[in-house]
């Protein structure tokens, strides 16, 4: 056979392939059970304690697009209408390369949050672009009325677990190793209301911070709160659980207010004074952090 021929026959042989593999693909992709993820979508957030309501689901981009989500903390009994939503424009869930996994993408408060998870779950990566905190439906959602843009990053590799006959091994979040870091800018609290506790005006400033974790253990290089009314600066050693509520915080708050702001904060600020002073900027208010992030305690806390 000529090899001019066998070239032709190649390219049809090619060609035949190619276009089956499409056609399965699409198959799968307009025949998938969109009803279905649905409705396991509402039961997994149910069973976290919160409501969403999905506009609609369907076929994106390589992958699958929902739009117009809003999500809600589930009513109590003794409620008579369910608590404000946070609504989010899009969540869309596609395939990841790096990691090589799944990635997922919302657009919510005039941003956008990322994510991609690596196909056994040892690989987490988040960010966080330019959030508007102003945004009227977090004001609804929180109790707070904010103002300020949020940027943030998260980046974490975790080992896996020892797999044994009855039990696969999963990835071990104590032992994870990785950076976190947050910018904003423009933070302000314009009022609102924290466990029953009403919130004056408060210029928070800006916001910088990043912590590295090698194996667990972490590190604070820098977290800090600065503005004319505000100044916070944490410091710490915080080490990571196999469960998020189990973090240990491990920090060290050192804060001073100014005058003006303790006389609007009032009873707050009363308390704050009643902190011990850091020894070498007596100015500075301390306030030592213990036990687990999901039940925070500290010495200083004696009123």
């Amino acid at each position: 056979m000529p090899p001019e021929a066998k070239r032709a026959r190649w390219k049809i042989v090619t060609g035949y392939v190619a276009f089956g593999v499409v056609s399965f693909l699409l198959g799968i992709y307009l025949t998938f059970p969109y009803d279905v993820l649905k409705e396991r979508i509402l039961a997994e957030a149910g069973g976290q304690g919160a409501y969403v309501r999905v506009g609609s689901l369907g076929p994106g981009l390589f992958g699958i697009t929902a739009s117009n989500l809003e999500v809600s903390r589930k009513m109590e009994a003794n409620e008579d209408k369910p608590s404000p939503a946070l609504r989010i424009d899009s969540v869309a869930i596609r395939p990841s390369l790096f990691p090589l996994g799944v990635a997922v993408r919302a657009k919510l408060l005039h941003g956008v949050a990322s994510a991609a998870v690596g196909l056994s779950g040892d690989k987490f990566r988040v960010a966080i672009d330019d959030l508007n905190l102003q945004d009227d439906n977090l004001k609804a959602f929180s109790g707070l009325s904010l103002a300020g843009h949020l940027s943030a990053n998260l980046t974490l590799d975790m080992p896996m677990t020892p797999s044994t006959k009855s039990q696969p091994g999963e990835p071990d979040l104590a032992q994870a190793s990785g950076t976190v870091s947050i910018d904003a800018s423009g933070l302000q609290v314009n009022g609102g209301t924290i466990e029953m506790i009403d919130l004056p005006k408060v210029s928070l400033g800006e916001l910088e911070g990043k912590i590295k974790f090698e194996k667990g253990a972490g590190t604070i290089e820098t977290l800090k709160i600065k503005s004319d009314e505000v100044d916070v600066t944490v410091t710490g050693t915080p080490k990571l659980a196999r469960r998020i509520d189990y973090l240990e915080p491990n920090a060290l708050v050192k804060l001073k207010i100014s005058p003006e702001l303790s006389k609007r904060l009032g009873l707050i600020a009363s308390g704050l004074a009643m902190l011990p002073a850091d020894p070498q900027s007596p100015e500075y208010r301390t306030l030592r952090v213990q036990g687990f992030i999901g039940h925070p305690s500290s010495p200083d806390l004696r009123f």
